[in-house]
């Protein structure tokens, strides 16, 4: 059995480093992961882990109807996602998941249900999401991709019966389906020779109505289109299923399995992916919202016992600045000034907080961790890069570096990010000489 693991591709994802963060945590009774994205921690935990609380969140209502519909309804979910490339296709989902009335009635629905999910956008979303190259899917107003979650969910512990009770001020379901600012971008067809360099944008301008009688000039990323003889063409789809980006296999995610070759194997290779998800998820806890609603009390953390906590906030857009909103949390300086730069995350990935500044959100959390850090009953695990959070080892944290592999910003030699990783982890973690030397012990016995 192959591990377990997102159908989708995701910025940022952990997985390579999912057995460390648990080497670290140990076996913890209650484990939160606030920063869901594509799960790359949670799905990973050593199979001997069992019956244990587990709490997942995300900001993205995209990514939290996903997990929730693969919960509650695999074969739809299944059933969605299985459709060819299609360069248009892939403009008319976006357009419809951003914009139209139903896609807003269902992100206000979000925003009161905590059982609201939908297998259809669930499907179309995570096919769009394998399709698309680089960022940009399904993101754009901030409005329209983030409520503004204030209120912590009620999150009860009884035996197995977990309730969840979300309340969201009320969105203007009239505004969600304005402004949207999303770029369109056309599938690359990379050539079977080599992976492919990504997106070429040919700064095309093209003119798409976001509302009926208002226009929006947009760039639009046009790339090389290759086929296997490597010539270049403009819109061209080849015959069969193309190439995406990935030079072993036919795509990513959903889209992937060449040895599924007819629509019966492609639905029964879906469904048994989606299923053994939904069996993973079934005593997981999902909820929508800001991280801190999760972590920001012990009803939900060590009041359930020993807790491990897996934060992995998008990285400050500027350090210094973020250490200025930290210094500001803590009583110690003003608050920073305003920074359009600061106020868009990287390839708008991950869906902001509620202040839509990135420094601002990473402090938040920066500074929840030195306060929660001391407690033994606290195991915490923070990403970032180096240099943003080195203020925790003066509070006995330890840090570990690691190098990143895969997605296409780290495909670059060049790219020097993929080298700052690190993971930092509070004093109540395992160690490991601590557990070498256990070993050891037994060992000599």
């Amino acid at each position: 059995m192959s591990v377990l693991k997102a159908p989708f591709p995701w910025f940022g994802g952990k997985s390579k480093v999912a057995d460390l963060v648990w080497s670290r945590l140990g076996d913890v009774p209650n484990f939160i992961e606030p920063f869901a994205g594509s799960l790359a921690v949670l799905l990973r935990r050593p199979a001997d882990h069992v019956g244990k609380v587990e709490t997942i969140s995300d900001a993205n209502h995209f990514v939290t109807n996903f997990w929730r519909a693969v919960l509650n309804d695999p074969a739809g979910v299944a059933k969605h996602a299985d459709w060819p490339v299609s360069e248009a296709d892939l403009h008319a989902r976006h357009r419809w998941l951003m914009q139209s009335e139903l896609s807003a009635e269902f992100r206000e629905r979000m925003t009161h249900d905590p059982l609201a999910h939908d297998a259809r956008i669930a499907g179309w979303w995570v096919w769009g999401q394998c399709c698309w190259i680089g960022g940009g899917w399904c993101s754009g107003n901030p409005r329209a991709a983030t409520p503004d979650c204030l209120a912590r969910p009620s999150l009860k512990h009884d035996g197995i019966n977990n309730i969840l009770q979300n309340r969201h001020p009320q969105i203007d379901a009239e505004q969600l389906g304005r402004g949207v600012h999303a770029q369109t971008k056309r599938v690359r067809l990379a050539s079977f020779n080599g992976p492919g360099c990504g997106v070429h944008s040919q700064g095309e301008k093209i003119q798409r109505l976001s509302s009926p009688g208002a226009g929006v000039n947009q760039s639009r990323q046009l790339p090389d289109l290759a086929g296997d003889s490597g010539t270049v063409g403009r819109g061209v789809l080849s015959g069969g299923r193309p190439q995406l980006g990935d030079v072993f296999d036919i795509g990513r995610g959903v889209l992937g399995n060449k040895h599924a070759g007819t629509c019966d194997q492609r639905q029964a290779w879906l469904l048994d992916w989606m299923q053994r998800l939904s069996d993973r998820l079934r005593l997981v806890r999902t909820c929508y919202g800001d991280w801190s609603r999760v972590c920001g009390s012990r009803t939900t953390t060590t009041r359930i016992g020993l807790t491990g906590v897996f934060l992995d906030p998008p990285y400050a857009k500027s350090i210094d600045r973020m250490h200025g909103w930290l210094d500001h949390l803590r009583g110690n300086g003003e608050q920073p000034t305003d920074d359009k730069g600061s106020q868009q995350r990287h390839g708008d990935l991950y869906a902001n907080d509620k202040s839509q500044d990135v420094d601002h959100l990473v402090a938040r959390v920066l500074h929840w961790c030195i306060e929660q850090g001391q407690d033994k009953q606290m195991r915490i695990a923070l990403c970032g890069y180096a240099g943003e959070h080195d203020i925790l080892e003066q509070h006995g944290w330890t840090v570990e570096a690691w190098k990143a592999h895969g997605g296409y910003a780290n495909r670059n030699a060049s790219n020097v990010n993929k080298d700052r990783e690190r993971i930092w982890f509070s004093p109540a973690c395992i160690q490991p000489e601590t557990e070498i030397t256990l070993f050891e012990m037994a060992g000599a016995e």
